[in-house]
């Protein structure tokens, strides 16, 4: 039963955000982006700050340990953020695309996406590994973080040069890895107990790379006066609240 909540919340995290992303191709998404980000921001520090690493703490026998595997875990992000492109702003700029371009441009897209969304399998299996409700919490934080993430990944296959169809199969192809990394993360760490301290600090390390590199620089630069900041606040106020209320069982 716990295997299967794992897979379920693993295919729900990608598959929703891909069929949305396939769905509005990016026209309304664009529109709620940046309160999205907010909200987004809001949930994943929340639950990095007052679920996981608590966890990851209390099940270690040396809290200097989850320090350091914290530490790792960010290096370890950084480096396949670089080497695969994995957040979508890295690829902002306009270029005319031609025949190699389309070519090259695709690829690493699709294996960046993959190794991304197979890590969020390991975060997910890690966390209903503590508790069901905990797992449901993370998976929430992930789902609500894919939505832009797919939606930006599509919109880049586009634009290389694939009809939408192909995009959509391609990216369902990626995701499917989530799926791969939460029946690894299920075997390795129900099998390797001492192992899940180090998986929570490695699923706050996603969290707060995501919240604190990718999507707080984005909001950065929008702008928007007075109005634009209370409303930010706001929003990420109300992601903090849904952290707290969905993991308040737990």
């Amino acid at each position: 039963m716990l295997l299967f909540s794992i897979i379920s919340a693993c295919l729900l995290a990608t598959v929703i955000a891909i069929v949305t992303a396939y769905s509005l191709n990016g026209r309304i998404l664009d529109r709620w982006g940046a309160g999205l980000s907010c909200v987004s921001t809001g949930l994943l520090l929340t639950l990095a700050f007052t679920h996981l690493l608590p966890e990851a703490f209390e099940h270690a026998a040396d809290p200097r340990h989850i320090g350091i595997a914290l530490w790792a875990a960010c290096v370890l992000l950084f480096t396949l953020e670089q080497l695969f492109d994995l957040h979508h702003h890295s690829h902002g700029c306009e270029k005319p695309i031609d025949g190699s371009l389309r070519i090259r441009g695709v690829w690493p897209i699709v294996i960046g996406d993959s190794l991304h969304t197979f890590t969020d399998g390991i975060v997910i299996a890690s966390s209903f590994l503590v508790s069901p409700h905990l797992g449901w919490a993370i998976t929430a934080g992930i789902l609500l973080h894919e939505l832009p993430q797919e939606v930006g990944d599509f919109v880049l296959l586009t634009r290389s040069g694939l009809s939408r169809e192909k995009a959509f199969r391609l990216l369902l192809l990626a995701g499917a890895s989530a799926a791969t990394g939460g029946l690894l993360g299920y075997l390795v760490l129900d099998w390797i107990r001492g192992m899940l301290p180090y998986a929570l600090a490695l699923s706050a390390a996603s969290f707060l790379y995501i919240s604190m590199c990718e999507l707080i620089p984005r909001l950065a630069v929008e702008g928007g006066g007075h109005k634009a900041f209370r409303n930010r606040i706001l929003l990420f106020g109300l992601g903090s609240v849904i952290a707290f209320l969905i993991g308040l069982e737990h």
